[in-house]
């Protein structure tokens, strides 16, 4: 009696599991890949924010203050005024030269830390602004290719490091649009401005500091250091760090007061 043989090989239904597992794994493996290289990625840019609050403190130990934001021109004046005595620099909104305007605060780090192009004021009394001759050491190395604009972006990004500098133990009345890095404009006057308890007001482009749990400011007698994580919106909320008002934006947000992201902080 004649039995018939099992012929070697997949069949064809085999061979469709098999892809489909492979297909599985391949999800699996790759999911994990994108969520470890997110984390390094978030890491790297919360290492940059602890490099540039270290950079901050060897200003203040150099020129007595940390250095103003660009949010109260007189402050900013002043504190110009104080470093660079005998500067005959007159700054200018108006001015064709960008580095004679005044800086706003994704500005400022780069300004005051590095210069107007990152790499030193000119050691000229009479206009450190100029371009060239020998030049004073940055409190901190900024890379060129990242510097747009008078900003410093996060690498691959459109988003810069908003800087806001404690005034009498707060923030009152500070903020920041940044709706010029996603080439929208979505001013409303109404909206402008802090809220009541610190609340960011509707306007989704407006950054202002973080207060805890609405009660008190974050970082209160220094700074605060805030760029978007890495979907490069800021959006909206300051209530750090039960994240009562953030909205989804927000949650990636990486600061000088949090761990990594304001995600990771909340309860």
């Amino acid at each position: 009696m004649s039995q018939r043989r099992r012929q070697n090989g997949f069949t064809l239904v085999e061979m469709l599991a098999v892809i489909v597992i492979i297909g599985i794994l391949t999800g699996l493996v790759t999911a994990a890949v994108m969520n470890v290289r997110s984390r390094v990625m978030r890491a790297t840019i919360k290492a940059e924010i602890n490099q540039l609050a270290l950079a901050l403190a060897a200003y203040k130990a150099e020129h007595g203050e940390y250095p103003p934001d660009g949010t109260d021109e007189i402050a900013f004046l002043r504190h110009f005024d104080i470093v660079f005595p005998y500067s005959e620099i007159k700054f200018d909104n108006d001015s064709e030269d960008p580095s004679q305007k005044l800086k706003d605060p994704s500005e400022a780090l780069v300004f005051w830390l590095g210069g107007p192009d990152g790499n030193g004021f000119s050691v000229n009394p009479q206009n450190p602004l100029d371009k060239g001759g020998p030049r004073t050491t940055p409190f901190f190395q900024f890379d060129p290719d990242r510097i747009e604009d008078g900003k410093y972006l996060l690498d691959g990004l459109k988003s810069p490091f908003v800087y806001f500098r404690a005034e009498n133990g707060g923030y009152a009345g500070k903020s920041y649009d940044s709706s010029e890095i996603h080439g929208e404009d979505h001013h409303d006057d109404e909206n402008d401005g802090q809220q009541p308890g610190g609340a960011q007001p509707d306007h989704e482009h407006i950054v202002t500091p973080y207060m805890h749990n609405n009660t008190e400011w974050m970082s209160a007698q220094s700074f605060q250091i805030i760029t978007t994580g890495l979907d490069g919106k800021f959006g909206k909320g300051s209530d750090f760090p039960s994240g009562s008002d953030y909205c989804s934006e927000a949650l990636d947000n990486i600061t000088s007061f949090s761990n990594v992201t304001l995600e990771d902080e909340m309860p």
